[in-house]
């Protein structure tokens, strides 16, 4: 209903969600051959009051047909998982909540909420994507001239890292436990010199055990320089990108991301101890048939991003990276291709990816004396091949049915980046039906195919 009481608009919007996938072979989510199930339920709601206006999401998911979370290393978004006091697993099951308030004031958007975000352009960001589960946050969007566009946040993430544990009364469950705190600020400063041009600059920095920073909570300070300031404790990325759109319906990307920049050896071939990583694609709209899109990305990370010599610092949320889903030490490619066909919606997806090893002693040597860059893919390593056809019907409003099939080809499944070892290899194929109503979780095939 939308109602207009005196010079200011008034809206609200509420519908269900609710969702139900099978994938007979269990896809990606873990090795196993048999069929699993994951079911949602919740509420979408939106309101509006003249400039104020407020988005939530509260879904409740629930796998059934594994004994254990389903594994990280994949595309699709990651969850935060209800934990008992002691810390164990106590109910195999998910919430999910997203809530979005903004505020527009003077031209400028200001957010707060609890929510995940992607920052630059592709499928998933190096720098921030929508892999890591939601997490508090705020800031605001500002449009500072035509060409020029800001953006600066300011959150709190989950370290998972144990502080103190508080004795609970006699009688009760058990202890309280309490982590140790994580945030994370970020800004990005996109110059669009035309229309066919963007480049942009982003910056981020997590730092944990302690409170928050009153120099982080400073948009227009360089992070780089402020964490030389703070005592050099804190964990700074940057990231450089450009997006070129030479024809419509067509974007070229490519953006290199810079993780613990040592200024003094970054042109010694020798000493250069930066790490890095790179990211390229294409996506191309309208490519053969109207309303058709071609997506390719490939990306590559160093070992020694994302992570740091205090684990406070890492550049995570509840063990998940907070840039590109691969992780560190790994390398992706993805293809996809959708149309529309009578009504129907048609996607075939290729991903590849590989991940090596992320020792407590590859840290430990990656701040010693001597930085040489770590032998790449050496020891163990897990990869997989995944191809996926899907073919989507609506049925009625937001209602969307699903049938698919998937093959996965996977070296060592189940593979753990932090204490590797030689596992068996899984060749399988996946029978999928999906159910979808107000479905909207990144990474997933349905919503890739209905983003804008």
């Amino acid at each position: 209903a939308v109602t207009l009481l005196g010079a200011q608009e008034r809206a609200f919007h509420a519908e269900p969600i609710g969702f139900v996938l099978y994938r007979s072979g269990a896809g990606l989510w873990d090795p196993q051959t048999t069929g699993v199930t994951m079911l949602g339920y919740g509420v979408r709601g939106e309101a509006r009051l003249g400039r104020l206006q407020v988005v939530t999401e509260v879904i409740g998911i629930q796998f059934l047909g594994i004994s254990s979370i389903p594994q990280a290393f994949s595309p699709e978004h990651g969850f935060s998982w209800q934990l008992d006091v002691s810390g164990s697993l106590d109910e195999f099951a998910s919430d999910y909540t997203s809530m979005v308030l903004t505020y527009e004031a003077a031209g400028a958007t200001l957010f707060a909420g609890k929510f995940s975000r992607q920052w630059g352009p592709g499928m998933h960001s190096l720098f921030l994507s929508e892999k890591s589960p939601t997490f508090p946050q705020f800031g605001f969007d500002w449009p500072v001239t035509e060409h020029i566009h800001f953006t600066y946040s300011h959150g709190e993430l989950f370290s998972g890292i144990l502080v103190d544990t508080l004795l609970a009364p006699a009688g009760t469950r058990g202890p309280q436990r309490l982590y140790v705190d994580r945030f994370v600020a970020a800004h990005r400063l996109e110059w669009r010199p035309s229309e066919k041009l963007t480049l942009a600059f982003s910056e981020a920095v997590v730092y944990g055990g302690k409170s928050m920073e009153t120099m982080y909570l400073m948009p227009f300070i360089l992070f780089f320089s402020a964490e030389h300031f703070l005592g050099d404790a804190d964990n700074v990325q940057m990231q450089v990108d450009v997006a070129w759109r030479p024809r419509p319906g067509l974007m070229l990307y490519g953006a290199w991301f810079l993780d613990d920049w040592e200024v003094l050896t970054t042109f010694d071939r020798d000493k250069n101890n930066n790490s890095f990583a790179w990211q390229g694609g294409l996506d191309w709209r309208n490519l053969l048939l109207a309303g058709d899109r071609l997506a390719v990305e490939a990306a590559w990370t160093d070992a020694r991003i994302y992570r740091h010599r205090f684990p406070a610092s890492h550049y995570a949320n509840r063990g998940y990276p907070l840039g590109h889903w691969a992780g560190a030490h790994a390398q992706a490619l993805q293809v996809l291709y959708s149309l529309r066909w009578r009504g129907y919606r048609i996607q075939g997806a290729y991903t590849y990816a590989k991940r090596g090893q992320l020792t407590l002693e590859m840290l430990e040597e990656q701040y010693s004396s001597d930085r040489s860059p770590p032998p790449r893919f050496e020891g163990e390593t897990e990869s997989f091949q995944h191809l996926a056809f899907h073919i989507y019907r609506p049925l009625w409003r937001r209602l969307w049915l699903e049938v698919g099939l998937g093959y996965v080809s996977w070296e060592n499944a189940g593979f753990q980046p932090a204490s590797p070892e030689l596992l068996d290899p899984v060749t399988k194929f996946s029978a999928n039906l999906g159910l979808y109503y107000n479905f909207s979780l990144p990474g997933y095939p349905l919503t890739t195919l209905l983003r804008p």
